[in-house]
C-alpha cells in the first residue's frame, strides 16, 4: 500500500495578501450591509469570498476554472467601487450635524457645540387644530371616511407643531414625549393631545425639558385616536 501524500501549497506573498484583503473586504461588506446599503454590501461580500483562497479553491473545483492575478485585481477594484457607493448612499441618509460657536463658559473661552439636526424634510402645512377639526369628536366625517382620509393624505407625512410638554417617559424601551395643544381648565387624566416616539439621539435634549415647557417639535404622523395623534421619528426643534 502506497502512503498517501499530502498536497502541499506554497505560501507566497500573493496568497497572504488574498487572505488578508479577502477577510478585510468580508468584514467591510458586512458593515456596509448593516448600514442599509444592501446591494453594495452583497457585492462586496461575494467579491471578498472570491478572493479568499479557501472559497476560491471550492469554486475552482466545482466549476473547473482558476482565477488569474489580473482577475483578482479586478475583483478588488470592483469591491472598492461598491464600497464607496455604499458609503455615499449611507451618508445621504444619515443625520447631518452643524457646528455652532457659543460664547458661554465661565472662563470666557469660546466653545463649539455640535447640534444634531434631522435630514431636510418637507412638512405638511397643517396645524394640530386643522387635524383635530377633521378627526376629533365634532368632525362631520364618519369613522370610515376619517380612516380613508388619514391613510391617503396624512399617514407617513411630517408635521411641525408647537405645544406644551405634559410628560417625557420611556415605554417599551422607547422615548415618548406627550404634548398638549388644546387649552383645558381641568384635565384629570392628563392624556395630552399628541404622543411622539422620539429619536434616541434626542435623549440629552429631553433631559433638559420640564413639564409645562412650550416646545416646537417635528414628527411623522403614524396613527390617531379621535383627536389624539401618534407620531414617530420625533425631534425637538426649539
Amino acid at each position: 500500500m502506497e502512503k498517501s501524500k499530502l498536497e502541499k501549497r506554497k505560501i507566497t506573498v500573493g496568497l497572504i495578501a488574498c487572505w488578508f484583503f479577502g477577510v478585510i473586504f468580508l468584514i467591510t461588506g458586512l458593515g456596509t450591509l448593516a448600514q442599509g446599503s444592501y446591494f453594495s454590501g452583497i457585492i462586496i461580500i461575494v467579491g471578498s469570498l472570491l478572493l479568499i483562497p479557501y472559497f476560491e479553491d471550492l469554486i475552482s473545483k466545482k466549476f473547473n476554472f482558476e482565477f488569474s492575478t489580473g482577475v483578482r485585481w479586478l475583483i478588488s477594484i470592483v469591491i472598492l467601487v461598491f464600497f464607496f457607493i455604499g458609503m455615499s448612499t449611507s451618508s445621504v441618509n444619515d443625520i447631518y450635524y452643524e457646528s455652532t460657536a457659543n460664547n458661554a463658559v465661565s472662563n470666557g473661552e469660546v466653545t463649539t457645540k455640535v447640534i444634531a439636526k434631522p435630514k431636510p424634510i418637507t412638512y405638511l402645512s397643517v396645524t394640530y387644530q386643522d387635524l383635530e377639526f377633521i378627526f376629533g369628536i365634532n368632525s362631520k366625517y364618519t369613522d370610515l371616511q376619517k380612516e380613508e382620509k388619514f391613510n391617503n393624505e396624512y399617514h407617513g407625512k411630517y408635521v411641525k407643531w408647537t405645544g406644551e410638554v405634559m410628560e417625557v417617559d420611556t415605554s417599551w424601551g422607547a422615548l415618548k414625549l406627550t404634548i398638549k395643544h388644546k387649552n383645558r381648565d381641568f384635565d384629570f387624566f392628563e392624556t395630552g393631545d399628541v404622543t411622539v416616539n422620539m429619536n434616541e439621539d434626542q435623549r440629552n435634549t429631553l433631559l433638559e425639558i420640564h413639564k409645562g415647557d412650550v416646545v416646537t417639535y417635528s414628527g411623522r404622523l403614524n396613527d390617531y385616536s379621535g383627536s389624539h395623534f401618534y407620531l414617530n421619528d420625533g425631534w425637538i426643534i426649539t
